[in-house]
């Protein structure tokens, strides 16, 4: 398949073609869209989206091969229980969220949760920031000293701003959407602060750089 591009590299076209010809023709890839700004570089986001598929994929053979042991009468699946965990402890945060369905469901019964492990909540992952043993009344979502939620940091796609805490702040170099504007995190630290409201020191509004937020 090929991109059709116009004078700007966006996509005006997709033809079903087995490779360029024209000077305003491209090589499709996978993360080209009709209306795009045409690119060969696969983006950030596409990649996250692609290894969580991957990962996804490979945790769930092996959730089928334990399940295959069992069925066939073995009661030792140990090793397969620690390759599991090990390959989602492996993952990133940022790919971690196009994934959250593989992580076991927060629960308040009596469970020990290490710190840096993660647990979804309502269909929200949260990262453990402090090593406890779960409580019914210590839910993700309302003890910010247990838990935090997990939020994307740099990547293709740029999240809306959401209030951080120290533990899960924003880092120098992210990208953020508030109130319509696009902003850049220029802090060295951690950073918790408003876009808007705060100076050029915490965020630098880059909206005329790459347009209006939707």
């Amino acid at each position: 398949m090929i991109c059709v591009i116009d004078e700007s590299n966006r996509i005006i076209n997709i033809v079903d073609s087995p490779y360029p010809i024209e000077n305003n023709e491209r090589q499709w890839h996978p993360w080209n869209s009709l209306w795009d700004t045409y690119t060969d570089v696969e983006p950030t986001k596409h990649a996250n989206q692609r290894e969580a598929a991957d990962m996804k994929s490979k945790l769930q053979q092996k959730a089928l091969d334990s399940m295959m042991l069992i069925l066939n009468g073995s009661s030792d699946v140990s090793a397969l229980q620690k390759e599991y965990q090990a390959e989602l402890d492996s993952v990133t945060n940022d790919v971690a969220l196009y994934m959250v369905e593989m992580f076991p469901l927060w629960s308040g019964t009596g469970v020990k949760y290490e710190k840096g492990k993660r647990a979804q909540y309502n269909g929200v992952l949260y990262e453990v920031v402090k090593e406890h043993v779960s409580q019914e009344n210590w839910k993700p979502d309302v003890t910010p000293s247990e838990y935090t939620k997990v939020i994307s940091s740099i990547s293709g796609e740029i999240p809306e701003w959401e209030q951080p805490l120290p533990t899960n702040a924003y880092k120098l170099g992210d990208r953020v959407k508030h109130n319509g504007r696009y902003y850049e995190s220029t802090y060295d630290g951690a950073n918790v602060w408003e876009p808007g409201v705060v100076g050029e020191e915490y965020w630098k509004d880059i909206t005329d750089e790459i347009g209006e937020a939707s």
